[in-house]
């Protein structure tokens, strides 16, 4: 698999990552309205011995504080290629490898959206936006309310061509549906979906700049 990526990537080089088995994840403690991650089952076996498979053959290293998500979004650079399957990686500009179909996608905000069956599947900053409405039940994170599926959200966004009116069009519904105490809610969230980028800002202080 490794030599099938260097050869579809070209590239010379090849970092790995992992998550922090110290419990350190910054969103354990972002996550108030539902415990983040509660809903996992029991960890997959042998994976303490595939991560250290992973460091003492393949160099990889273990990223303290954030996720290995957030390590992909960190150190992507203008020259590098983020390798992975996951969709909420496809939010961080540049250029993505996906495992599973081997397709080569360049991310640029702010993105788009799309229904695809039952899923929304998004690009750049857009998805940011979109994860803030539907939230991601893979790790708890609930939607800001019952019925934001995927096509309501697409629609919520119509016609959104830049960050601010993204932005204009979450802070609505936010305001709407929650009430006083909209902008702790939506902070929180903004942590949990937000992938973080090199400059390690975490999502509630990247949103707050537009509050």
């Amino acid at each position: 698999k490794l030599r099938k990526i260097f050869y579809l990537t070209k590239c010379s080089r090849m970092d790995c990552w992992i998550g922090p088995s110290d419990g350190s994840n910054f969103r354990f403690k972002s996550a108030v309205t539902q415990p983040y991650k509660s809903n996992r089952g029991e960890k997959p076996p042998l994976l303490a011995e595939l991560k250290e498979y992973m460091k003492m053959v393949h160099g990889a290293q273990e990223i303290h504080g954030y996720e290995a998500d957030d390590a992909l979004g960190i150190y992507q650079t203008d020259t590098s290629i983020a390798v992975h399957c996951d969709k909420d990686i496809f939010m961080v500009e540049g250029l993505h490898l996906n495992t599973m179909t081997d397709q080569i996608t360049m991310v640029t905000d702010p993105g788009e959206l799309h229904v695809s069956g039952k899923a929304l599947k998004g690009t750049g900053i857009a998805f940011f936006y979109a994860q803030m409405l539907m939230g991601d039940p893979t790790d708890t994170i609930p939607s800001l309310a019952k019925g934001y599926g995927p096509v309501k959200i697409q629609k919520v966004f119509e016609g959104c061509d830049s960050e601010s009116s993204y932005f204009d069009k979450i802070k609505t519904e936010y305001v709407n549906q929650i009430g006083l105490g909209w902008e702790e809610r939506m902070q929180e969230q903004a942590d949990l979906v937000y992938i973080v980028r090199n400059d390690r800002i975490k999502g509630s202080e990247y949103i707050r700049r537009f509050l």
